[in-house]
């Protein structure tokens, strides 16, 4: 669900560029700064919307993504001790 949110936002924020720059007169979408600043305020949305999951994880909640690196025997703080009792 939150990537739908994500995806709304990030099209209504497209949709508010395009009638500034359609009141501004903009040909070709204003030019390159424009259209940076553009990409940052939705690389900013989604980060922001998208992946907020990982930024809650303080207030209890599991963070999948740490999990999964715990689980990783090659992320593993313990991998050099195995690797060394194994002769490798």
């Amino acid at each position: 669900m939150r990537y739908v949110a994500a995806i709304l936002v990030c099209a209504l924020e497209g949709l508010v560029y395009a009638v500034i720059g359609g009141l501004l007169g903009w040909e070709r979408g204003g030019g390159l700064l424009p259209k940076m600043v553009l990409f940052a305020v939705w690389g900013a949305t989604w980060h922001a919307l998208a992946r907020s999951g990982r930024r809650n994880a303080h207030l209890g909640e599991a963070d999948p993504y740490l999990s999964e690196q715990n689980d990783n025997p090659k992320t593993s703080e313990c991998t050099s001790e195995r690797n060394r009792s194994n002769g490798v």
